[in-house]
């Protein structure tokens, strides 16, 4: 894919901000654990919203970390959608995951996967309202069962998740920051969405819609520099319009974007969940990362 014209002059004029961070250290000094499938354990809020948590049972609130994907044991499995939740798990972080829209148990036939969204989309379906609200209903059980502190709660989500991740932070404002790994910011560069190109509804789910409930909060967004799923382009003009609307209401941009050299397209180095560890271990501790 031809990078736009914005896209390459960014590139070439802000390189401090397309960034490949060289790591302080090594993955291999941090503390880190993954769990097995018998290790999540899977429980419902009262009115019946199923969620996924991993991590021992705290005897305080705790820091939360809300990880998206696809599927609620998939989540808390994988290596490449739980990132950022191997470092912080050992620090006494709880980990949690909910289904997304038409995967896992939300899977309806013929509604399955990103399939199942543009068809919800074709018919003016907004998907995503529903899955705040099963969201929503899990962080305030787990608040009010003493779980999680509601000062210090994250979310980080890969691709679609990384799109709902974002979206769930617009929503509810206890969300202290955010990480998008190849996040979906435009759902009209999906091919799945191609059913419902007259369906206006579809921009008003799309992440720009959502920059006022951004605008100033840390937002950390990681892309490879040829994404051609999701768009790489694409998730640099949100990026802009995050920055762009911090300079309009005077407040302190706190969006950062990390474009990494990633041959492989719509993918991330294993790096990244070191680099989103600490980041947002800064921002909800005030502190560096501690290492073993």
């Amino acid at each position: 894919m031809l990078l736009s014209t914005n896209l390459r002059r960014f590139l070439r004029l802000f390189s401090a901000i397309a960034i490949l961070i060289p790591l302080m250290a090594a993955a291999g000094e941090y503390e880190t654990a993954r769990p097995s499938a018998d290790d999540v354990q899977i429980t419902s809020t009262p009115a019946g919203v199923e969620f996924a948590t991993w991590g021992v049972t705290p005897a305080k609130p705790a820091p939360t970390l809300i990880i998206l994907s696809g599927n609620m044991k998939d989540s808390l499995t994988r290596g490449s959608f739980l990132r950022a939740g191997e470092l912080l798990a050992p620090k006494g972080y709880l980990c949690v995951t909910i289904d997304l829209p038409n995967h896992g148990a939300e899977a309806k036939p013929g509604y399955s996967n990103l399939s199942g969204w543009g068809k919800r989309a074709a018919a003016g379906d907004d998907f995503v309202a529903e899955f705040n609200d099963r969201m929503k209903q899990v962080v305030d059980h787990l608040i009010t069962q003493g779980l999680t502190d509601p000062e210090r709660i994250a979310v980080t989500g890969t691709s679609r998740g990384g799109f709902m991740a974002i979206r769930y932070a617009a929503f509810d404002q206890r969300i202290k920051c955010a990480v998008g790994y190849a996040p979906v910011t435009d759902l009209r560069r999906l091919k799945e969405f191609d059913l419902a190109l007259d369906v206006p509804s579809v921009d008003s789910m799309s992440l720009e819609a959502y920059v006022p409930q951004l605008v100033g909060r840390p937002i950390l967004i990681m892309i490879g520099d040829r994404d051609e799923r999701v768009g790489t382009d694409a998730a640099y003009l949100f990026a802009r319009k995050l920055s762009e609307a911090a300079v309009a209401t005077d407040v302190p941009s706190q969006v950062e974007l990390r474009i990494l050299s990633e041959p492989r397209g719509h993918s991330m180095p294993s790096s990244v969940g070191l680099s989103a560890a600490r980041w947002i271990y800064r921002i909800l501790e005030g502190e560096e990362l501690p290492t073993k």
